[in-house]
């Protein structure tokens, strides 16, 4: 097997080659935090917290495009776009290095190391107050209006910590992201929005918020939010349908968490 190492050069705390190059073996030594198709665990090196992610092994097809070029691994997009976001003066957690392993001259499993976030917490919760989706829609209408979008936006993918009155806010998991130089429209941003907020309540507050921040029509926004939230859940229930099809495993990754087993 071989791998492919890459480290971040500029910050003198980012741990040496010869440690990141252990992290596949020292993987399952860190303590798990996150348990799905992905793992994330976190490991402790000279005094510095270390963020690791797992990726999974694609399905086959995508192992050939990511293998050959078509395709830019996970590890690596996320990598490239952790320093974007920053050099944009948005905050993400420090990228370290990510780690790609090839078997037999394709890609299997990935890793991203970056720094460990202490203190921040989700948006997955039914009793958000008002003003954390308030100040919510604000960040990201200024992280739109700078041309730059995260395409996965779930709860889990932005967090917050509170100082005081002020609330800071991170981007994780940014491997699904889109930068352009000009700011992108209300309706180019709605449909990544969605998943954000569940209950529908703290949704109609968000998108409410949103609109205002963004000089739009608030009715108008929401009603096609809501349109497109339909249109997504009828879509997860097609893809639950497909996923029962002869061969249909070819086209899926093998999760690493148990239900995998």
């Amino acid at each position: 097997m071989s791998k492919k190492i890459y480290i971040f050069p500029s910050d003198p705390a980012v741990p040496h080659t010869n440690f990141l190059e252990k992290i596949p073996a020292l993987f399952e030594q860190g303590t798990l935090i996150y348990n799905a198709r992905n793992q994330i665990r976190v490991a402790t090196y000279q005094g510095i917290e270390l963020n690791i992610k797992k990726f999974c092994i694609p399905p086959i097809f995508n192992r050939i495009l990511y293998s050959i070029g078509v395709r830019t691994p996970k590890a690596k997009t996320a990598y490239a776009n952790a320093l974007k976001i920053r050099e944009r003066g948005f905050y993400t957690p420090l990228p370290y290095g990510y780690i790609l392993e090839k078997e037999n001259g394709l890609l299997g499993h990935s890793y991203l190391v970056t720094q460990q976030l202490d203190g921040y917490q989700t948006l997955r919760s039914k009793d958000i107050p008002k003003t954390l989706i308030r100040r919510t829609a604000q960040y990201l209408s200024q992280l739109h209006e700078k041309g730059m979008i995260h395409l996965d936006l779930t709860p889990n993918n932005i967090l917050y910590r509170q100082e005081g009155e002020n609330f800071l806010f991170s981007l994780v998991d940014v491997n699904q992201f889109y930068f352009q130089k000009k700011p992108l429209l209300p309706i180019q941003v709605l449909p990544y929005m969605i998943q954000l907020f569940p209950e529908r309540k703290n949704l109609l507050h968000f998108i409410t918020a949103y609109a205002y921040c963004r000089k739009a029509d608030p009715k108008y926004c929401y009603r096609t939010a809501m349109q497109l939230r339909s249109g997504r859940t009828a879509y997860s229930r097609l893809k639950k349908l497909l996923k029962k099809l002869p061969g249909a495993h070819l086209f899926q990754t093998k999760r690493l968490d148990t239900r995998s087993k």
